[in-house]
């Protein structure tokens, strides 16, 4: 039996101040989101649904000859998808150019380079933050820490309108969103803005795969090039050195990857 993927959460900053309409869009293939215990992300169109049950002792979504044979718990009901909505693939936000890595064929039907913009799609979590609203964190970017230098680490807000039996439109607008930063130099290694003032962080530098919100409002992210703990305030800057996990290698030598170091000053957040 496979397990869909988890996902990692988070809540909305309280702050808008960095939160910008500037920057994102990424050419991913668009990816499905089920939302219930679990959830899982296939690829074609990302489509957020939200799947209310709980999972029967020892059984999953399918119904496999083993799942059968097992006992099932006295509260368990079978999984129901109530809606669903889908951000298409190519949803891009304002932002710096991006993609310069990805060679000059179309990724997906997308000419690349994404010019003064960055792709929105490629969420890693989601988390419900209330009045039918979400925080969508992207992932890392293009693939690999070479060519994600510049895609910008993102959380954003959403609102899905979900398609039920009682209608719903089944889009998902993209409200906002704030962008990871260290302008006081918490982080001891050399990152990809290194020489900028706000130092706006890069899928080159860290590949972010989870969220969550502590109860202060600050956030927390889960990174797997450290593995680091990164924790920053709701608006995206961070407070303190990244956690390292025990007995680990830290990214500090894959950072002299970088060979070049970005000298400009990003635009500031609207």
């Amino acid at each position: 039996m496979k397990s869909a993927p988890r996902i990692a959460s988070t809540d909305r900053p309280k702050s808008a101040s960095p939160v910008s309409q500037n920057r994102h869009p990424r050419p991913a293939k668009p990816t499905k989101i089920l939302v219930r215990r679990r959830v899982s992300l296939p690829v074609p169109a990302v489509a957020i649904a939200s799947l209310l049950a709980a999972l029967p002792a020892c059984a999953t979504a399918g119904h496999d000859e083993h799942a059968k044979h097992q006992p099932s718990h006295p509260h368990s009901r079978e999984n129901e998808l109530v809606g669903r909505a889908v951000l298409p693939a190519a949803t891009f936000a304002p932002g710096f150019t991006s993609g310069r890595q990805l060679g000059t064929a179309p990724v997906n039907g997308q000419p690349v380079p994404f010019i003064n913009k960055q792709p929105v799609q490629g969420f890693s979590a989601v988390l419900d933050i209330g009045r039918g609203e979400f925080l969508a964190m992207a992932d890392n970017g293009f693939g690999s820490m070479e060519n994600s230098a510049d895609f910008y680490l993102r959380v954003y807000r959403i609102r899905p309108h979900f398609e039920t039996p009682r209608g719903g439109s089944g889009k998902i607008d993209v409200l906002g969103f704030i962008e990871l930063r260290d302008p006081d130099k918490k982080i001891p290694f050399t990152i990809t803005e290194q020489l900028t003032t706000d130092r706006y962080l890069t899928g080159a530098d860290f590949d972010i795969e989870s969220m969550q919100r502590a109860p202060d409002g600050t956030l927390w992210f889960g990174d797997e090039f450290g593995p680091f703990l990164i924790h920053t305030d709701a608006t995206g800057k961070v407070l303190e050195a990244p956690s390292p996990f025990p007995t680990t290698t830290t990214p500090a030598k894959k950072s002299a990857r970088h060979k070049t170091l970005s000298t400009r000053k990003p635009a500031p957040c609207a």
